[in-house]
């Protein structure tokens, strides 16, 4: 498969978009991958592209990870979901794959987007921590150096 450079591009199309809320969904299974990039390459194309990275990986047996090209695609995931506030998901079996679609479709129809602002003169926080109270809720959101 060429996963990573699909992931490029998708990224540069939901650059030039103009709506206001973009997702990406990967939905993958193990397996040789054909592009020769590397994975911090794809990251700043994730990142650019301001959609969080949802990835759902069917695992297969006897895909080496070892193999160079397979440890780009899982940091791409990996770190790409973890970055963007995205979900990364492995599955074991084709059976879980329209429960699990299902389950991301109602998270992204219940998302708030939380904006935080100040005042320009005061003096920007080292850290925003973002939490909830109820247990049954999970927070998701991007990474920001």
């Amino acid at each position: 498969s060429y996963l990573l450079s699909a992931i490029i591009e998708t990224s540069r199309a939901l650059r030039r978009s103009r709506e206001s809320r973009r997702v990406m969904v990967v939905m993958t299974t193990q397996g040789p991958e054909f592009s020769e990039i590397g994975y911090q390459t794809v990251l700043e194309y994730v990142r650019d592209s301001g959609a969080p990275l949802h990835s759902f990986v069917l695992r297969r047996e006897g895909v080496s990870p070892t193999d160079p090209a397979a440890q780009e695609v899982e940091l791409t995931l990996a770190v790409g979901t973890r970055m963007t506030g995205g979900r990364r998901e492995d599955l074991l079996t084709a059976m879980g794959i329209t429960a699990r679609f299902r389950s991301l479709a109602a998270e992204l129809n219940n998302q708030y987007q939380v904006v935080y602002a100040r005042p320009p003169a005061l003096i920007p926080p080292k850290t925003i921590d973002v939490g909830v109270k109820r247990p049954d809720v999970v927070v998701r959101a991007p990474r920001i150096p």
